[in-house]
């Protein structure tokens, strides 16, 4: 079983020059994750809905408050993820009023080993997780998450 990269500790990317589309996006994200001109580290989102789609390869950067209006007008079915480079990644998926399932890619250096962490949960304690994610507090341990295959 893979170890899983701690959410805590910042992950150092080391690869040769972009040589695809694809790679020269993942090149470029990864610039903007390790943007230091910024007074706080730089958080990219993602989303799906009905109406939007963010992709990753975008590079979208948010806020705090942003994100969690973001994640409060979300409907069933619709969801948002957000990265950072020392905060890890965290996707969330609305699947009911109060009804949200939330997944934790693990990494085991920088490739990502196709396992997730996994928990379900409520409105009250996502938008719980997105403030300390933000803050760079120790969220992990307010769900009850599972190690899966993806």
């Amino acid at each position: 079983m893979p170890r899983p990269h701690s959410m805590l500790e910042p992950v150092v990317i080391c690869r040769p020059p972009a040589t695809t589309h694809q790679e020269a996006k993942q090149d470029e994200y990864e610039k903007v994750l390790q943007d230091t001109s910024h007074d706080d580290e730089v958080v990219i989102y993602w989303k799906h809905t009905g109406l939007e789609t963010v992709p990753a390869l975008e590079f979208r950067e948010i806020d705090k408050q942003k994100a969690l209006d973001e994640t409060r007008g979300l409907l069933d079915g619709e969801k948002i993820g957000f990265s950072s480079r020392t905060r890890g990644a965290i996707d969330i998926r609305r699947r009911g009023e109060n009804d949200w399932r939330v997944d934790v890619p693990i990494f085991e250096g920088d490739e990502w080993t196709g396992y997730i962490y996994r928990a379900e949960t409520g409105t009250r304690q996502i938008l719980d997780v997105i403030d300390l994610f933000f803050e760079k507090s120790a969220w992990f341990g307010m769900l009850d998450f599972k190690m899966t295959r993806y």
